[in-house]
Order: structure tokens, then sequence, then C-alpha cells
């Protein structure tokens, strides 16, 4: 095979490898009670002895948070009155808000999350063939989040409701976005 041709096709024996890691931290975590406690006209009141928002994992710990909701129920608990009914049954009335909403003690899920980072191991495997003097084809084929990692999302922040903590969605459901592992190939001439 003279100057490495075969049948008009030169090779330019070029193979292309390219990796790309996406990974982004997730951020804090907004522990809102979900009420207004104030009386301002915002429901989205932190719980008390949270001072700052995002901060779930940023300075305020799981335990501390437990800490604070124990403090919070046991307040709770203090102002709700309590009725004996005739049947024997026991009413509870429970405080409320200035705009009379009512305040029931908070239950935390056993495991709860502030979110998950989001990582996306993305991988292009091209070969380019000369073919002629004026042609060129590349052959690509690519697989987007090559592992396979979850990359959830939605985590609700409202503490007082039952999915608090927990991922509701996936990332990127969009091909290539850090969905579901996902494979593309494709063929490119050049003229």
């Amino acid at each position: 095979m003279p100057n490495g041709h075969v049948h008009g096709v030169t090779e330019l024996h070029v193979l292309e490898l390219e990796r790309r890691a996406v990974v982004v931290d997730r951020d804090g975590h907004l522990v809102s009670v979900g009420l207004d406690l104030d009386g301002d006209g915002i429901s989205r009141t932190l719980l008390p002895g949270v001072t700052t928002h995002n901060n779930l994992g940023e300075g305020l710990n799981v335990s501390r948070l437990r800490e604070l909701v124990d403090e919070y129920n046991a307040d709770v608990e203090a102002r709700t009155r309590r009725i004996d009914n005739a049947d024997g049954s026991v009413t509870a009335i429970r405080p409320r808000t200035p705009f009379n909403q009512v305040i029931n003690p908070i239950v935390l899920p056993q495991e709860f999350s502030n979110g998950d980072s989001f990582i996306s191991q993305n991988i292009r495997l091209s070969r380019t063939v000369q073919m002629a003097e004026k042609y060129t084809l590349a052959l690509m084929g690519e697989v987007f989040n090559a592992f396979n990692i979850a990359n959830l999302t939605g985590y609700s922040n409202v503490i007082n409701q039952v999915n608090y903590g927990q991922p509701s969605s996936r990332a990127g459901q969009v091909f290539g976005s850090g969905g579901p592992r996902a494979f593309q190939f494709a063929v490119r001439l050049q003229f």
C-alpha cells in the first residue's frame, strides 16, 4: 500500500479522546417553617433559632437542627390547649399565627438531606479520516454521565412538610445534561 492510500482513502491516524467532568457542589439549605409566625405577611419564616438563610450544611448541622425542632415543638405544646370531651377523648387546640394558620409540631424524617452535588462525567471519542483531497470524515461517539450518577434535586426546604429534605426529581432530564447515562454517535463530513 504505497503512501498510506487504501482505495482513495488517506488515514490521518488521528484518534482523540476528550473527557469533561462537571461537578457543582450543593449549596446550604433554607430551614423555613412554612408559616407566618411573626405576622409580617411572609409564610417562609425561618425556624426560631436559625439566624440566616441557606445554612443547613453551612454552619448548622443536623443534630443542632433536631435540637431547634425539639425547642420549637416544646413551645407549641406549651401553648396548646386541651379540652376533655364527653366521650372521653381529648381535643387539642393548637396555637395560631397572626394570619390564623394552625401551628403544629414539626416531625422531621429519620433521614434528610440539604441537597446533592451535581456530578457528570462526559467522554467523547472521535476519529478523523481524510478522504480524497477535499473531504474529511469524522466519526464520533459520546457518553454523557458515564457513571450514571443520579444527580437528585428538588429537595423541600419547608421543615413542617412531610417531604422535608427529600429529593423530588433528577437533574437535567434533557439528553446529555446530567440526567441518566446517554450515548450519542455522529458522523461529520467536511468538504
